[in-house]
C-alpha cells in the first residue's frame, strides 16, 4: 500500500536523528510508542505540629445517652450530700453549689470516657472529698449507679502513686475543657491549705475534764485541736494532738474508747486524700478545727463509751 511505504519512510526520516539519543540506558525499542514524561507530583503539605495552636480539632465529649446526661447534670438528688457540705464547712469546699455542680460535671466524664475502675480521670481534691461523702451514703451512691451504664468505682490511693494521680487529674482538666472550657480554678486547681503556724506551749495545762475527753494528745510544746467526724452517725470526737500524732495513734484511741473497728476506719483529710496510718497529722497542714471525715466499721453488740461531742 503506497500510503503506508510513503508514510513509513517519512516516520524514519524524521525519527533517525532522535535514534542516536536512544543508545543510553533510557533507550526505548525501535517501533516502540513514545512513552511521555511523567508530570513532576508537588511535594505532600507538612503535616501540622500538635502543639501550641496548630490547627487540630478538638476532641469532642463521647456520647453519652442523653437520659443519662440530663439525670447526672440536673436530676440526681444531692440534696443530704448539700446538708452535710454545709453542717460541716470545710475549709477545702470554696462553695457548696459551685462543688455539687462541678462534682456532676465529673461524674459525666467518667461516664463518657467509660472510666468504670477509675484507671482514666482523677478528682481535684474538693470534688474528691465531695466524691467520699457521697460513697458514704451507700444506698445514695448505689442509687444512682443503678441509673448509669455501669458502676463507678473508686479506689484508695497512696503515697506511691502521686505521679499517676497528677497524670490522670491533667486528663480530666483537658477532657473538660472540650466540652466546657476552662474549669473553675476554685475547684479544679485550689490553692494549697496553709501549713499550721508554730505557736508557744500554753500558760497551763488543760482543764482535767478536757484532757478526758481527748485521749490522743503529745506533751511537746505545739498543740492542734481537730475534730474526726463520723459521718454516718453524725458523729464528732475531738481530739487536742502534739506534733509527732499519727493517724494510727488517733484510730487507736478511738476504737479503744468507741465502738469503732480500728483496722475498718479510713480517714479523709481536707483535700480530699485518704491518710495513711503512719501519717503526722500535723505534716498535712491541718489547722485549728479542721474536720477529718471518717467511716468504720461498728464492733457489734458495743454502745459507745459516752455521749460523743
Amino acid at each position: 500500500m503506497p500510503g503506508t511505504t510513503s508514510s513509513s519512510r517519512r516516520t524514519t526520516s524524521r525519527k533517525r536523528p532522535a535514534a542516536v539519543a536512544r543508545n543510553g540506558p533510557d533507550a526505548v525499542p525501535a517501533g516502540s510508542p513514545s512513552i511521555p514524561a511523567p508530570r513532576a507530583t508537588p511535594p505532600a503539605p507538612p503535616s501540622q505540629p500538635c502543639n501550641g495552636n496548630a490547627a487540630r480539632p478538638a476532641p469532642r465529649l463521647p456520647p453519652v445517652d442523653p437520659a443519662t446526661a440530663q439525670f447526672l447534670e440536673r436530676d440526681l438528688d444531692l440534696s443530704a450530700l448539700a446538708s452535710s457540705l454545709k453542717h460541716a464547712r470545710h475549709p477545702s469546699i470554696p462553695g457548696v453549689d459551685l462543688v455539687l455542680h462541678e462534682y456532676r460535671r465529673f461524674l459525666l466524664l467518667k461516664v463518657a470516657y467509660k472510666d468504670e475502675f477509675a484507671t482514666i480521670l482523677a478528682a481535684p481534691p474538693p470534688i474528691a472529698l465531695v466524691w467520699h461523702l457521697h460513697i458514704l451514703d451507700t444506698q445514695a451512691y448505689a442509687a444512682m449507679n443503678a441509673r448509669l451504664p455501669f458502676f463507678l468505682h473508686h479506689k484508695l490511693s497512696s503515697t506511691n502513686d502521686t505521679a499517676e494521680r497528677a497524670r490522670h487529674l491533667a486528663t480530666s482538666r483537658e477532657y473538660y475543657r472540650t466540652r466546657w472550657g476552662d474549669p473553675p480554678k476554685s475547684v479544679w486547681d485550689p490553692p494549697l491549705l496553709s501549713p499550721p503556724t508554730p505557736r508557744p506551749p500554753p500558760a497551763t495545762a488543760a482543764p482535767q475534764s478536757q484532757s478526758q475527753s481527748k485521749p490522743a494528745q503529745d506533751t511537746t510544746g505545739k498543740k492542734l485541736r481537730f475534730r474526726v467526724r463520723f459521718l454516718q452517725e453524725d458523729k464528732d470526737i475531738e481530739f487536742i494532738i502534739g506534733p509527732n500524732t499519727t493517724v494510727g495513734k488517733v484510730k487507736a484511741a478511738i476504737a479503744d474508747r468507741w465502738p469503732y473497728d480500728a483496722a475498718s476506719m479510713q480517714f479523709t483529710a481536707p483535700n480530699g486524700e485518704r491518710l495513711a496510718d503512719n501519717v503526722k497529722l500535723m505534716a498535712i497542714g491541718l489547722v485549728d478545727d479542721d474536720v477529718l471525715l471518717a467511716e468504720a466499721t461498728r464492733r457489734d453488740g458495743e454502745d459507745d463509751g459516752d455521749d460523743g461531742q
